[in-house]
């Protein structure tokens, strides 16, 4: 993985559940000639809560940004922002000709997911734009030492690229913990505008 790619990170904002729009963030960082990740730029633009416009609001975002031909990776914090407004990432990936990654802490609960979405008036449509999203893949991380072992999962869908440089991208951009950290800056910046400060976990 070179060491001048410039990666954008992705997340929304808290929301209240009385609110139309929500804030969404992108975070636009490098390498550091030291180390960890240098913030170059921040986006940003809104999305409607459980709506239907994150994917095209997310092109536009970057389309319109005079950063645009810098961005080299595209990742996102889960495939839906704003609640239920679902992104689809091999719709970004071809608008954009940049390679896109989703990343989840936990496996989504399916179940639990289509009986939130199906009490929606969009909901066939958003399912619709979420199953494009192909096949979720699951990525460990283990710390071995002496006395010492510890692994940690990450589960991520892709677009524009293979297994291989996916987890090689979430390897490079992960500095600590398990989050990739233009996603981390990204909910960083987020939060504290939407709360006052930032929250802690993203």
């Amino acid at each position: 993985m070179k060491q001048k790619i410039r990666i954008l990170g992705i997340d929304d904002a808290s929301f209240k559940k009385k609110q139309d729009n929500v804030l969404v963030v992108g975070a636009l960082v490098r390498p550091s000639s030291f180390e960890g990740f240098y913030l170059e730029a921040v986006l940003s633009t809104s999305v409607k809560k459980d709506g239907l416009d994150a994917t095209d609001k997310i092109i536009s975002m970057i389309e319109s940004s005079r950063f645009s031909k810098q961005v080299n990776y595209i990742i996102t914090q889960g495939t839906v922002l704003a609640g239920l407004n679902p992104i689809n990432i091999k719709k970004i990936s071809e608008a954009l000709s940049v390679p896109v990654l989703s990343v989840v802490r936990d496996r989504p609960n399916k179940k639990r997911f289509l009986t939130a979405v199906r009490k929606l008036p969009n909901a066939e449509r958003i399912i619709k734009e979420l199953e494009a999203n192909g096949e979720i893949y699951k990525y460990e991380r283990c710390i071995r030492a002496v006395n010492y072992h510890r692994c940690k999962t990450l589960y991520y869908y892709l677009a524009g690229m293979g297994r291989k440089e996916a987890e090689e991208l979430i390897r490079f951009s992960t500095y600590m913990g398990n989050i990739p950290e233009p996603v981390r800056i990204a909910h960083v910046i987020a939060s504290g505008v939407s709360r006052g400060e930032s929250t802690k976990r993203v």
